[in-house]
């Protein structure tokens, strides 16, 4: 089952998708890879993974972001032992990491380097 939800972030980890279409309890999101990129107050399409037996408690996972909520721009930290590395101060966003240009030429693929001759 799908259903349309805005997202609550409470940790990094750990988010609330509140349903748009009724008042039913809202659906735990655990961990940042089920989040899929999704942001505080988005607005998402959650697929129903399961219900906890001893609370009732509906677990899922964000499978679309249907409308983008959140600021494009964040203040962040630089890390004192590595320079590429940001953390926002919203701790709510997850670390950001700034490659210099050299590293983004090394991960690019030229796919005429690659060709049979």
């Amino acid at each position: 089952e799908r259903v349309t939800c805005e997202l609550v972030i409470k940790t990094i980890r750990n988010a609330v998708a509140i349903p748009l279409n009724s008042a039913k309890d809202g659906i735990t999101i655990n961990g940042f890879n089920h989040r899929r990129g999704a942001f505080d107050g988005d607005i998402v399409t959650v697929h129903l993974l399961g219900t906890s037996e001893e609370t009732g408690q509906k677990y899922g996972r964000v499978v679309k972001v249907e409308e983008a909520r959140h600021p494009t721009k964040y203040v962040c930290r630089a890390d004192q032992y590595n320079i590429i590395n940001f953390y926002p101060i919203d701790r709510t966003v997850p670390g950001i990491v700034n490659l210099p240009k050299i590293s983004r030429k090394i991960l690019q693929y030229n796919s005429e380097e690659f060709r049979e001759s």
